[in-house]
């Protein structure tokens, strides 16, 4: 998905917002947008930052596991928006270094809470939230929203988090015919996971009677089942 262009606009409503920190040097501001489109009857949209994707080029790997896109996936059929929702993210930035000396990085979304189908606008109960499956750990030990394992062949050298994971200010949305299709992905590779490449960050700032918060959302390129061997480029 392309992104588009550098654009900044003026809100007056919206200077008092901290000024926008990319995760990582692999994930520089594509696009500031101070005036994003409003929808009657929504919270306030406050503004919009976008953070590398595929129109920055670099080199950026999220790997989801199987067995937790299987959770996700339940609890989005339990929503009747049809989405997962996940509170508290944040990401682990792993940078890492190929046989041919390139650097590349490795994203793992983390979180800490349990997630839970959207609830809806009518007040329908979406029921409780789903716990992890066992096996589904990220490499802080944290229960992760979607588990991002380390590719073989490629030496660690440095490693941070963006975000604090559990914050309550801060949430994603998982459509659920994406994770789907995540998971189809995932079910044709050797290891169980799927691959998304030229990965961004989106972040929007909200606010809702007097409080604000912030929506996570990722820009990728095609989602392909993860190699069977190693990838340098």
């Amino acid at each position: 998905m392309l992104l588009p262009a550098l654009s900044e606009q003026t809100n007056a409503r919206t200077l008092d917002l901290p000024d926008p920190s990319p995760p990582s040097a692999s994930a520089p501001i594509v696009n500031v947008n101070l005036s994003p489109v409003q929808r009657a009857g929504y919270p306030t949209r406050l503004r919009r930052v976008e953070y590398g994707g595929p129109v920055a080029g670099m080199d950026v790997r999220l790997l989801m596991d199987r067995h937790v896109l299987r959770a996700l996936l339940d609890v989005a059929n339990r929503s009747t928006m049809g989405r997962a929702q996940v509170d508290g993210t944040a990401l682990l930035v792993e940078t890492r270094v190929g046989g041919d000396r390139r650097s590349y990085e490795v994203w793992t979304l983390l979180t800490g809470r349990p997630c839970r189908p959207e609830p809806s606008p009518l007040g329908a109960d979406p029921g409780p939230e789903a716990p992890y499956p066992d096996d589904a750990t990220d490499l802080l030990g944290r229960p992760p929203v979607l588990a991002a394992g380390v590719q073989q062949g490629g030496t660690a050298i440095g490693r941070h988090v963006y975000g604090k994971p559990g914050d309550p200010f801060v949430r994603m949305y998982l459509e659920g015919a994406i994770i789907r299709s995540f998971l189809r992905k995932a079910e044709q590779s050797l290891s169980g996971r799927v691959q998304l490449d030229n990965v961004g960050l989106v972040v929007e700032d909200f606010e809702d009677q007097g409080r604000r918060y912030a929506v996570w959302s990722l820009t990728f390129a095609q989602p392909r089942p993860e190699p069977d061997r190693f990838e340098a480029r």
